[in-house]
């Protein structure tokens, strides 16, 4: 950012602060990325960048939804896949649609999630992207155990683990061996608990605030006889 700014390359700039803003979000620090976005969203839009835009628009929405403004995450979400269709650019709509299944989602339209992290999968699928095909399998397998659905839920969540640990993406596959855990419940406590110290083991390689959380989740869980 301090090298774009001697340039004169605003662009570039505010492109980098997203981007940014992304690894706050990942990190957690859910603040701190906000305050990014505040200054990157509205150079975006004066730019009239829809790239750009899109990118920051989307985790915009991860972060107002991780907050708990479901409405805000879903204006986000929306406008960013709408940019993606102005685009007729399918590499972005399979990914912002991500965001707007997580949103749809939240606010418990869940029939509307299911079809958009539908859509994801299939574009990604087409593009050869086997990561947010994945992340689209989790969504779907998240969604289905908010419906009741278990043995759907951990379906997809094994679908979607076994992919992100082919292509070594460890800390998704973190992510989704707990859901996995999730899906099992009562039902499978032994292969629950197999799944939690699976994942367990995965986020030792990570200290950021949202693998302390998640490891201190893990191991409270697996301290509960049964869980």
């Amino acid at each position: 950012m301090e090298l774009f700014r001697q340039l004169g390359a605003v662009q570039r700039e505010f492109t980098a602060l997203s981007n940014r803003a992304s690894a706050r979000y990942g990190a957690g620090r859910l603040e701190q990325a906000l305050d990014d976005l505040s200054r990157a969203l509205p150079a975006h839009r004066d730019a009239g960048k829809k790239l750009p835009l899109g990118d920051a628009l989307y985790i915009s929405s991860l972060v107002h939804l991780e907050l708990g403004e479901l409405e805000e995450g879903m204006r986000l979400a929306t406008e960013a896949v709408d940019l993606a269709l102005e685009l007729r650019d399918h590499t972005l709509e399979g990914y912002w649609l991500l965001a707007l299944g997580h949103a749809q989602r939240a606010l418990g339209a869940y029939a509307e999630a299911l079809t958009s992290y539908h859509r994801s999968a299939t574009l990604h699928r087409r593009l050869g992207d086997q990561n947010r095909e994945a992340l689209a399998w989790q969504g779907t397998g998240d969604t289905y155990l908010l419906m009741q659905r278990p043995g759907d839920a951990a379906d997809f969540q094994s679908r979607a683990t076994a992919a992100h640990s082919a292509l070594g993406d460890t800390w998704s596959q973190a992510i989704g061996l707990d859901a996995w855990a999730a899906a099992l419940g009562g039902g499978d406590a032994e292969g629950a608990r197999s799944k939690r110290q699976q994942a367990l083991q995965l986020v030792a390689a990570f200290s950021d605030g949202r693998a302390v959380r998640l490891r201190e989740k893990l191991e409270e869980q697996l301290r509960q006889p049964g869980i």
